[in-house]
């Protein structure tokens, strides 16, 4: 049952294959968020995770990055450590067969007397990657 003031999060996943998308592994993921539910930053063993994950709580303590804004090759060393703690949150990368597109985002909704109000998320893009307006458009929301 769905009550009023529920908040949700929906995630939206459009292919122009088969539907089967698949996740590649954590170590191709660029991108990462930190979950900050978790605070145990004193148990990671590697000095480099430490370092990481100081210079991401000040950086960016809440919102996703991606590891071009860590150049160094001692930041990099530090994010399977991290991910195993559970400290960073990758968002895998989907992919399809060749020649196949897959594109997908996440809305957050709050459901409301009236209907359903979007928080946060692309909702015209969604819109139109779903009404099928073609796999060219799709690729170049993404």
């Amino acid at each position: 049952e769905i009550l009023q003031g529920e908040i949700w999060v929906i995630d939206v996943q459009v292919s122009s294959g088969d539907g089967k998308a698949r996740m590649k592994s954590a170590k191709e993921t660029s991108v990462f968020r930190r979950l900050w539910q978790n605070k145990w930053i004193h148990l990671l063993k590697l000095r480099y995770a430490r370092d990481l994950l100081n210079k991401v709580v000040a950086w960016r303590p809440r919102a996703p990055f991606h590891l071009r804004h860590f150049p160094l090759t001692e930041d990099t060393a530090g994010i399977s450590e991290c991910v195993k703690r559970q400290l960073l949150l990758p968002y895998p990368v989907l992919y399809e067969r060749r020649g196949e597109f897959v594109a997908q985002c996440k809305l957050t909704v709050v459901v409301e007397n009236l209907g359903v109000r979007v928080l946060s998320g692309p909702v015209r893009a969604a819109h139109r990657a779903v009404e099928g307006q073609g796999a060219e458009e799709v690729y170049e929301w993404r």
